[in-house]
């Protein structure tokens, strides 16, 4: 009986360990050609990925600019979105986004302690979860025309925010 056991066991756990590297070999392959048509570049202050012909600010390089400027492009591509965490904890005062970004993405600008002005573009559509949280100095937000989504967390704790302003236009949100 007891033989009978372990190899029904030595069977089952050979089947499963098959199984288990196949699923490995499968999740390596699809994450490798998803990491494939991705690139990273670098230019100035800021690392950038490429993705399907556009452009994500994904980190800016602490540096002694304390006024920055998003671009609208990067080597050709479009910057479409600041990513998670991109400006986190950096010492940032005033940023003024260009027009074509559409998205800032999660956290953002968390904890900017030093942000007291950010100048949106015409193209944001989307503010994510966190995206200006903890930027105790921030005072003054006017939300454009085409955003249509705003996070209820984008702002949060941003206790200096005493001026929000949405344009006239945008159908979804009012002052």
């Amino acid at each position: 009986m007891d033989a009978i056991l372990v190899d029904c066991l030595t069977a089952v756990s050979k089947s499963s360990l098959v199984r288990l590297l196949a699923i490995c070999i499968f999740c390596t392959s699809a994450f490798s050609s998803l990491a494939s048509n991705t690139t990273q570049i670098t230019e100035g202050d800021f690392d950038y990925s490429i993705s399907e012909g556009k452009a994500t600010l994904e980190k800016f390089w602490k540096s002694d600019n304390t006024v920055i400027t998003v671009p609208s492009m990067v080597q050709g591509y479009e910057v479409v979105a600041i990513g998670e965490y991109a400006f986190r904890g950096t010492n940032v005062q005033k940023v003024v986004i260009s027009d074509g970004v559409k998205t800032i993405e999660e956290g953002a600008f968390y904890v900017c302690e030093e942000l007291t002005t950010v100048q949106l573009p015409s193209s944001l559509e989307k503010i994510e979860t966190m995206a200006f949280a903890n930027c105790f100095l921030l005072n003054h937000v006017n939300l454009p025309k085409a955003l249509n989504f705003l996070d209820v967390t984008a702002f949060s704790n941003c206790i200096g925010l005493t001026n929000l302003t949405v344009d006239e236009n945008n159908p979804i949100f009012t002052t």
